[in-house]
Order: C-alpha cells, then sequence, then structure tokens
C-alpha cells in the first residue's frame, strides 16, 4: 500500500467513526466527564467553564485537528486555539493533550459500535500532527 493509500484509508476510517459517535448526543459530554475524571489538574483546568459551550468548540476543535492532518498547514481557527492553550494564555501544559487522547479515546471506543483497533490507529494517526502543532505553540520560541 502506498503512503498516500495509507494516509486515506486511515483518514476515511477515522471520518466514518466520527460521523457514527457524534450521532449521539452525549458523545462530547462523556468524552469531558472521561477528561476531567483523568487528574484533578484536568478538573481544575475547566472548573470555571462553561460546559456546554466547551463541547460545542470540541467538535470544531477535532474539525480543524482532522483538516490540519490533510493539509500539514494549520487553520487560522487552530492557530488560535494554539495561542489560547499557551504557557501565556491557559497554561495548558503538554501532559494534558496527551489526557485529552486517552480520554477521547476511551469516549469513541465505547460509543462506536464498530470500534477495532484499525478504527483507534486511526484516530490516532489523524490526530497525531493537530496535537503536536499544539503541543509545539505551548511556548513557542520568538
Amino acid at each position: 500500500m502506498e503512503p498516500n493509500d495509507m494516509k486515506s484509508n486511515h483518514e476515511d476510517l477515522f471520518h466514518a467513526s466520527f460521523a457514527r459517535v457524534t450521532k449521539a448526543d452525549d458523545f462530547f459530554e462523556h468524552f469531558y466527564q472521561h477528561f476531567c475524571s483523568s487528574s484533578e489538574e484536568v478538573t481544575e483546568k475547566f472548573k470555571d467553564t462553561d460546559m456546554a459551550t466547551q463541547r460545542a468548540m470540541m467538535a470544531q476543535s477535532l474539525i480543524h485537528m482532522v483538516a490540519f492532518f490533510g493539509s500539514g498547514e494549520p487553520s487560522e481557527t487552530l492557530q488560535r486555539l494554539a495561542v489560547v492553550h499557551s504557557k501565556a494564555q491557559k497554561n495548558i501544559e503538554w501532559h494534558f493533550y496527551d489526557d485529552w487522547l486517552e480520554a477521547l479515546i476511551a469516549t469513541v471506543r465505547e460509543h462506536d459500535r464498530k470500534w477495532s483497533g484499525s478504527v483507534e490507529v486511526a484516530w490516532r494517526i489523524v490526530l497525531a500532527p493537530g496535537i503536536a502543532y499544539m503541543k509545539s505553540q505551548y511556548a513557542p520560541e520568538v
């Protein structure tokens, strides 16, 4: 299989899974339950957050992270998210992204009726560039 075919396959698996899991109204609510229970630090970060707004923003941020996987270029929205999450603003440290991904994978596993190891790999591969980008912008050199 050619590298572009593999990329397309991962992206196709991701999109199909994403469509399945986001049909459930409670997907993002369950995600935040997983994520906030991952550590006291995470719980503290969200203590004064309007979670309905946060869930809507999460759905949009995933779309921009997937677009980054496809294009290799961060959208203006992803760039803004990176600034907001940087050390200078919300101070979302690197390790939170690992917790975020694990909570997301756990939630997908629960909600995707066609869950498989291939689906998990697809989610991890498709989101990896966006996560790496967010981490790289935590404290960018000027």
